[in-house]
Order: C-alpha cells, then structure tokens, then sequence
C-alpha cells in the first residue's frame, strides 16, 4: 500500500531564528511489514527491520534485513531474513518484493546490522556470530565458514554494529563478546582473509574496568580522502568507562570514543595504533550507543566529522581536536513541554545528502514524544566559515501519527538531474505495524567557483567560471559586483595591484546563502631598470653597470658579459679593447617572457704617447764665459790704447 505525506520542515521556537524558509519534504512509503496474522496467511514475509536499506547500484534493488517473519509458519516466523525489491510503485504496489530467510543459522533476531554492497553487487552483512554474505536469486551464505576463526577469541564473538566497505572490497566490522569483555576490529579483504586490526581488549588498553580505547566499535566509515577508518566505540553496562578519564567531573564516566585508524600503517595482529579524536563525557553527550534499533553513527564531510551520541549531534575536526562541538543536545529546551519535541535517542545511519545538509532520525521523542522525528544539520555553505560555525541543528518532521513509527536510520540513494532519494525504514509500533521502507527526495545543491589561474600582473585579465545546482538569485561582492546569472564566466581586469578577492553568493531552493570565494594576486607590472655611470670611456678605465627590478627573475649577462646575475645588483666592468661594446641584461616574468636592455659604451683608443725630445748639443757657455767675456774686454783696451797712440 502507498502512503504519501507531504510535510512542512517543523522547527522549535528554540530553533526558528535558524530557518529561512519552510521547504517541503515529500514522505513517500514504498512497503509496509506484515504482521504474523498476515504472514501466517501468506501474506508478505519479513517484519521489524533493525536498520534502512542499502541501494544496489548494480540492478537498482534496495537490499535490507528483517530481525523476524522469515518464515510462514511457527517454526520459522521468527526467523531473520533478507529483502530485495525495486524502489518503484506501479499503481501504488511493488511488483518484486522478495524475502530470503537466514540460512546461516538458526539464531533468532540475528539480522541487527547494516548490509554493505562490494564492487560484484554482492551484499554483506552480520548474522550474529558469522558475517553473511548474499547475491540476488541465491541462498545467504556465512561468508566465514571457509576460515579458522580459533585465533579471535576462540571464535566466539558477535557481528555488531554499523560496517562499512571500502573500494577494494575490504570489509569492516565489529566483533564482540560480552561474556569474555572482547571487543576488536576485523577486516575480511576480498581475497577472503581475516584480520584482527584492532583489539580494543588488550591489556594495556585497559585500566581496572575502563576500555581507554573505547570498549567496542558501534559504527565505521572508510575515508577514501585519508584511507583511514573513523569510527564510534561504545560503552556497555558492563564496563566502569570506555575512553579517558582526564578532565572528567566526579560521579561522571567516560561514556565511549571517536577514534581513526591509520590504513596505511594498520597491523594484522589486533596492535594497529588507535588515535582517540574525542572521549564523550556521559553527563555531557550520554552514552555512544550500539542499542539493535538505536546505534549511533557518524560520517564524514570535507575535514569534518559529525555524528550523534545518546543525546547530542556534535561535530569534531579530524586534526584539531579541539574544535569538537556539540550541535544539539536533545532534551535540553527550556520549556518542560517542548523537552523531547525534537527528538530523543538518535538511531541509526546519518545521511550526508546532496542538498548540503546531513540528515538523521531519532527512535523517539517529537511530538507525541515517542514515535521519533526526522532532523537534519543544515551544514555551513559560506567558504568563509572555515570553522563551520553557520553549522545548525533543524527539525524536519515526526513520525506521530503517520502510518509507521520508529524510524532506525537512513541511507543515501542515486543522485539523478539534479534529485536525489534517501531511504529510510521505520522498526515499528509492534501493536498496529511491524515497520516499513519510506523515501524522500532532495534537491541537488551545489556552487562551483573558479578560476584558471589565483596570480597575474596588472594589466591582465582573469576570467572566473561558476556552475550552480537548482541555485538562484546569484550577487557579486567583494572586487566585483552585481547580479550574476546562475552560471556564467566573466573576465574581470583589476585596476590596481595587490589581493583582490571575487565573492559570488547564491540561494537554494530552501534560502540558504551558498557562498565562495575566489582570491587573485595582481602583481605590479615587470620593470628593469639597466644604467650605467657613462656611456664613454677611454680604454683603461672602468664603467659601472647597475640595474633593478621588479617581478623579474632569472638574469642573464650577454653580448660583452657574461653570466646569471642577480635580480638586482651594480657591476664594474674594465674593457680589455676599444671599440663599441655592448652590455645586455635579460630577465624573465613569471609567464618566462622576457624583458632585454642594452647599454652600448663607446671605448676610445688611449692617446699616443708623446716621442722622446731629442739631446740638445752640450753649451760651455756657461763654463767658459767668464774666460771669454775677460779676453774680449783685454782686446777692446789693447785697442783702444793703440789708437790713442797713433793720435800722439
């Protein structure tokens, strides 16, 4: 039978100032669980399913598990089983509903985990103390049976909680056994081998009662992004704590762990090194549960890990430990009446969801305060928010009154034009209904800005490019402005240098603000400077050469010098000839275009020099003139007296 329920996202007075619109969340039911009357009858098998469905993408079934109405008879009604069905109604029916009871053992209420699909379309998942494994038409096979289990704990142990696979087929889940305080992590690999990865029981992870390392796993997630596992380990009854004691106030106990495990350097021997993200306080955060239809969960987003607990939604960063933040806390409203409106005891998977937001359910609490409620975390979309402090919890609906109580979890389905489904299953009321498999349907949202380069120079253009998914009412801010179509490219040339940054904001269909950021270096234009002190020298002396840049590197002398040189720099440079010399100076920019000077000098000839005077004859002059002046004087006299004699 079809049930549709078309309701409005309901939030809490505490919670209104959150919302900016109401959207609308179609609620379909795809089928309804049997009773035993009605299996008795013939009807449909399989009753009250402990965790959602899983998608097959390789024939477009969901595949879920049953806890009970495998069979249609007393000996086999309480049995587990699987079912397979197309998720599509022809005149408000499914026309390939399928059951296959657990053949594996004879276990009642075997079927609590969570079922994985590997690369084959093969389906795993726990059957109590073996892991099944299940291809459409054939029979449920224990996907153990092959192996020597002696070395786990003597092969006694319990498959429990949430699994998860990775892209080689590796498979991931808990073991645990009460009795024995046992608790580890296995690995099956597609080769079919067993590995213990971690011991979660081992002695030096143990102080008196208290498992520091968490006691038991109660759900993982493989990272691709990290090729690690992150996980949830739990706390039982019968331990004194699970996790640190450190910073914890009296009468308060260590209530379970977030944890990672380091694929790359994980040990086959149970010792892998286990990193402690987060110790949840029980007063604080409640219990990290592994209840069969209220496990807790977690999943991963960007750097960013969000899950539940007991009686919180939280956050915690993968590296910076502390930025772990609790997003809502159930049951903490002022108003007695509104204490459990949204919700109480979270259950199951989280769903990271192609709208931007996570979605969860919890097993009770809302409006009736027992029939649960569907919740989601609308995720911060602004790049700004690098803390993701716009992260806020919302109520979407109840599950009162509607056609099947109880919800156990979520899981994520087929993104197609822009929509995308999740499904979800109900455990039901165990009065009116044994449960049921609903869907809903989320629009894609999403916004990509970019550009092909983060760095120019002034003078050039960048072009940024964006594409949004059913987003609207697009505006640019920051170094840019105006409306802006829902994609588009644009070429933006700046007008001065320096960080420019290129904000483009849009809304999705529930008015949310997307926003992101694209951030430009413009650089100054590249400049070289080359001088020199003259441009005339005679040869025998010297010309100093200076230069200075700027955004320019890899210098390189030419012509009459030569080698690389610095960015900027002076050099004296004595010519060994005459002539017109050349001095070229090549750097290049980023784009490795080049910018060349030349300084041309003229070097002239040095002057002949001036011959040598030749000797002058030597001049007694001046040793004899005295002698002579005396013998010239002697004869003027003699002279004299002869003429005055002869006038006698």
């Amino acid at each position: 039978m079809r049930h549709t329920f078309k309701l409005a996202l309901i939030t809490s007075a505490l919670f209104s100032a959150n919302l900016a619109s109401a959207a609308e969340i179609n609620l379909q039911q795809l089928h309804a669980f049997g009773t035993p009357p009605t299996i008795m009858m013939g009807g449909d098998k399989g009753m009250m399913p402990a965790k959602p469905p899983t998608l097959n993408t390789h024939n477009g079934k969901l595949i879920g598990t049953f806890l009970s109405g495998g069979g249609s008879d007393f000996a086999t009604l309480t049995q587990s089983g699987i079912y397979s069905f197309t998720p599509q109604l022809t005149e408000g029916e499914l026309t390939d509903y399928t059951t296959y009871i657990n053949e594996v053992n004879n276990d009642t209420l075997a079927f609590v985990t969570n079922t994985v699909v590997d690369s084959q379309g093969v389906v795993y998942g726990g059957a109590n103390r073996t892991l099944f494994k299940w291809s459409e038409g054939e029979v449920i096979e224990d996907a153990l049976s092959h192996l020597d289990l002696s070395s786990i704990n003597g092969g006694d142990f319990r498959v429990q909680g949430l699994m998860t696979i990775d892209a080689q087929d590796n498979i991931y889940f808990a073991a645990y056994e009460r009795g024995s305080d046992y608790s580890a992590l296995l690995r099956l690999n597609s080769e079919g081998e067993i590995a213990v990865l971690i011991d979660f029981s081992r002695d030096e992870y143990k102080q008196g009662n208290i498992f520091t390392k968490g006691e038991a796993p109660a759900s993982l997630i493989y990272s691709e992004q990290d090729n690690a596992i992150y996980g949830l380990a739990h706390k039982s009854s019968k331990s004194d704590g699970a996790g640190s004691t450190e910073g914890l106030e009296d009468g308060d106990f260590p209530s379970g762990t977030l944890f990672k495990l380091d694929l790359t350097n994980a040990k086959t021997d149970g010792s892998s090194e286990v990193q402690i993200l987060k110790t949840f306080s029980n007063n604080l955060h409640g219990l990290i549960d592994d209840h069969t239809l209220a496990t807790n969960s977690l999943v991963e987003s960007g750097d960013w890990l969000y899950g539940t607990s007991a009686k919180t939604v939280w956050r915690a960063h993968k590296t910076n430990l502390d930025a772990f933040t609790v997003l809502h806390t159930f049951g903490s409203e002022q108003n007695e009446a509104e204490t459990n409106l949204n919700g109480k005891t979270p259950a199951g998977p989280l769903v990271v969801a192609a709208d931007g937001n996570i979605y969860g359910t919890t097993s009770a609490g809302g409006s009736d305060d027992n029939s649960g409620v569907l919740f989601r975390i609308n995720l911060s979309t602004d790049a700004r928010d690098l803390d993701k402090e716009q992260d806020n919890f919302q109520l979407v609906l109840h599950f009162a009154d509607q056609a099947s109580p109880l919800p156990v979890g979520l899981t994520a389905g087929a993104l197609v034009n822009g929509e995308q489904i999740i499904y979800g299953a109900t455990n039901g009321d165990a009065v009116n209904d044994t449960g049921s498999v609903y869907q809903f349907t989320v629009k894609e949202h999403a916004l990509e800005f970019n550009t092909q380069t983060t760095e120019i120079t002034l003078g050039e253009s960048v072009e940024v490019n964006w594409q949004s998914t059913n987003l609207s009412q697009c505006t640019a801010s920051g170094d840019w402005q105006g409306a802006k179509e829902a994609s588009g490219t644009e070429s933006i040339e700046p007008s001065s240098e320096g960080e420019k940054s290129y904000l483009l904001s849009c809304q999705d269909t529930d008015q949310k603000t997307h926003v992101q950021l694209v951030n430009v270096v413009v650089n100054p234009k590249p400049e070289l400077n080359f001088t020199s002190s003259v441009t005339e020298i005679t040869l025998g002396e010297s010309v100093e050469l200076n230069w200075q840049t700027s955004n320019l590197s890899q210098c390189t002398a030419s012509g009459d010098w030569e080698g690389t040189k610095e960015t900027s720099g002076t050099e004296t440079i004595e010519p060994s000839t005459d002539g017109n010399k050349s001095y070229i100076l090549t750097c290049q920019d980023n784009d490795q275009t080049d910018y060349v000077q030349t300084l041309d000098i003229l070097v002239n000839p040095a002057p002949e020099p001036e011959p040598e005077p030749e000797p002058e004859p030597e001049d007694n002059s001046s040793s004899g003139g005295a002698f002579g002046g005396l013998i010239l004087a002697l004869g003027l006299l003699v002279g004299r007296r002869f003429r005055n004699k002869i006038k006698s």
